[in-house]
């Protein structure tokens, strides 16, 4: 890339677009294919795994263009889909959206910003991205039983412990690559096909393991004065444990599959020695 920009940058030609396709997740809910842009069984309905967004390219010579895009990616999965057992069996499903901003670098094998009416070529891409995704927050609530009159039971009995969720926004990094085929038509339009990878950072994408941090205890009134206080933390670290599902030793990757188009306008590059 820095040998790419030592090269002339007279007459620069740009194109601005977009594109449409399907994502899909790998994580630790849900079917494990690396590929799978079809619309995701949940247990209220089907739902749609659209990819979205905007996209400006800079061609600064025949075989190399920087890209810049924002998208927005719908993600759901649900663990009945999937073909392990454990899996299967386990019955978690999940639905989460991701906004991603991203530059990356193309290397297009045969020259196609040049000016002509038709070409093709096939290219590979690798950048960075940051986005911005849901992520779990875990509210636990400690509290006496309460008698058919709604009463509190203190004592002599084990208290209760209730678990909410929700979630709140969070910020993380990826590492956009993939491939992908161009043809252009027309002088000015470029269409091309593309699948491509964000390996991150993150292992909450699937909402499977929230982090400590976002665990919030609360304990009624009174409740210690007759429950030890190590109850409560025994009874803590067993919901810490329990609800965390993923695989800590492996983050998430969200896929693209889909088109781009763009037009180009400008006047053509020079890349005249």
């Amino acid at each position: 890339m820095l040998i790419s920009f030592s090269l002339s940058l007279q007459a620069q030609k740009h194109e601005i677009g977009g594109f449409l396709g399907a994502t899909n997740l790998i994580s630790d809910i849900g079917r494990t294919d690396y590929i799978n842009p079809f619309p995701k069984e949940m247990s209220d309905g089907y739902s749609i795994p659209i990819a979205v967004g905007l996209l400006y390219r800079l061609n600064y010579n025949p075989q190399h263009t920087l890209r810049f895009s924002l998208g927005y990616y719908n993600e759901a999965y649900n663990d009945k889909v999937a073909i392990e057992d454990y899996r299967y069996q386990r019955g978690y499903q999940f639905r989460n959206s991701i906004i991603e901003a991203a530059a990356v670098f193309e290397y297009n094998f045969f020259p196609i910003n040049s000016e002509q009416e038709k070409a093709y070529s096939p290219y590979i891409f690798g950048g960075i991205g940051g986005f911005l995704s849901n992520t779990p927050v875990v509210n636990v609530y400690h509290q006496f039983q309460r008698d058919a009159l709604g009463m509190p039971i203190k004592g002599g009995i084990p208290f209760d412990s209730s678990i909410e969720y929700e979630t709140k926004k969070n910020i993380g990094f990826s590492l956009p690559i993939g491939l992908g085929f161009k043809y252009k038509f027309g002088w000015n339009w470029v269409v091309s096909a593309e699948v491509g990878f964000r390996p991150t950072f993150n292992d909450n994408l699937d909402l499977s393991s929230p982090k400590d941090g976002n665990y919030h205890f609360f304990v009624e009134n009174d409740l210690l004065k007759f429950y030890a206080e190590n109850d409560v933390i025994s009874r803590n670290n067993e919901i810490l444990e329990n609800t965390k599902i993923g695989n800590p030793s492996t983050n998430d990757w969200y896929v693209f599959s889909g088109l781009t188009l763009t037009y180009a306008f400008g006047r053509p590059p020079c890349f005249c020695d």
